[in-house]
């Protein structure tokens, strides 16, 4: 399955991703899935429900990034998302 994100700024992406995309490997690991820059689309490719719940993930970070708020770091990046409840510490450990 494939889904995809409309990404407002390309930067956008980059900064959601992290330095050396180290931010979207963990989601990868996180929710069993791939993601992918391409344009102005951000996908992910996997199975469900992984699949859906990396597109929530993803979409909530980005609507912080677009607010300015970057995450500084793959560790931070996991405290605002176990904060909004869409991932556990161990899906996310590193």
């Amino acid at each position: 399955m494939e889904r995809s994100i409309h990404v407002n700024k390309a930067e956008y992406a980059a900064e959601l991703f992290g330095s050396f995309d180290v931010n979207a490997k963990r989601l990868e690991k996180a929710f069993g899935v791939t993601f992918s820059c391409r344009d102005s689309q951000i996908h992910v490719i996997g199975e469900e429900p992984g699949v859906s719940r990396a597109v929530r993930a993803a979409e909530s970070l980005l609507r912080l990034v677009e607010k300015g708020e970057t995450p500084e770091n793959a560790e931070e990046c996991a405290e605002w998302l176990c904060q909004m409840g869409l991932i556990n510490d161990a899906e996310y450990a590193g």
